[in-house]
């Protein structure tokens, strides 16, 4: 299974993101988890049948094989993906805009 993760309280940049790596990486998953932005929230209540995601919970995280990760490198602020990825477990690629703090 692959995925595409951003951080929690997903914003419109990290929303868009990920949806792109969805059209670049046929048969990437999008997983929301947390809290959504506000602005988010309303916008995937209207048109959320067009942009399907997963949580959390509904990932079987031992299928998980690769995992693309937008809008951060801190993979702290990742939840589970952070962990795979932390441990090793999974392939991963970033894709991120903000520059590392050094």
């Amino acid at each position: 299974m692959k995925i595409v993760v951003s951080h929690e309280r997903t914003d419109f940049d990290a929303f868009a993101s990920m949806f792109a790596v969805t059209k670049v990486f046929p048969g990437t998953h999008i997983v929301l988890w947390g809290t959504v932005n506000p602005n988010v929230r309303h916008f995937l209540s209207l048109h959320g049948t067009f942009f399907p995601f997963l949580t959390e919970k509904d990932v079987d995280w031992n299928a998980v094989e690769t995992i693309y990760v937008v809008d951060t490198v801190y993979l702290e602020r990742l939840s589970k993906a952070g962990h795979l990825i932390r441990e090793n477990r999974v392939d991963y690629f970033v894709f991120d805009h903000h520059p590392v703090e050094e």
